[in-house]
């Protein structure tokens, strides 16, 4: 395991009794580590991929049973369903009218409480949707990635250069 890519095993789901666990018991989410700091952006390759969840979310949010996204309950994310339907599940579900990204950058500025997330083009970067009810500055906040459960394909946390590399 490499640790850079979350992809759906189809395996029986194990019990657990010890009552700190820390996984998602009804949805396939994995949330990532994150060091403290006032802004963080990671990339997320998405390609090929016809559902998918991105976004950040608080380190204590609820695991148990079936959550509710939203920002209110300490998530900022973006969900692509069948291919088609990119939503942002703010305190109501935003359709949005964007081409399916390839690449996803999302940048947390908790400063000014935002989440924002941006296609990663070939040759340019636009945005696809701002929180701004994004996390305070005493929060700190996790990346959290779902490769759905409908295929074997993975997401891909990307590296970031320096644009000094890119040359």
């Amino acid at each position: 395991m490499d640790e850079k890519t979350v992809r759906w095993r189809n395996q029986r789901p194990t019990t657990t009794t010890n009552k700190g666990d820390q996984r998602f018991n009804d949805e396939p989410y994995v949330l990532g580590g994150i060091q403290r700091c006032c802004q963080a952006y990671w990339k997320v390759s998405v390609e090929g991929k016809d559902d998918w969840l991105l976004g950040a979310a608080l380190p204590d949010v609820d695991r148990k049973g079936q959550l509710l996204l939203s920002p209110e309950k300490g998530f900022w994310v973006i969900i692509l369903a069948n291919g088609t339907n990119l939503t942002a599940m703010n305190d109501c579900e935003e359709v949005l009218d964007k081409s399916m990204p390839k690449i996803v950058g999302i940048h947390v500025d908790y400063v000014k409480k935002s989440v924002t997330f941006y296609d990663e083009g070939e040759d340019d970067r636009s945005q696809i949707y701002k929180f701004h009810n994004g996390p305070k500055i005493d929060e700190w906040v996790s990346p959290i990635f779902s490769p759905w459960n409908n295929d074997e394909k993975p997401i891909a946390i990307l590296p970031i250069l320096n644009r000094n590399e890119n040359s």
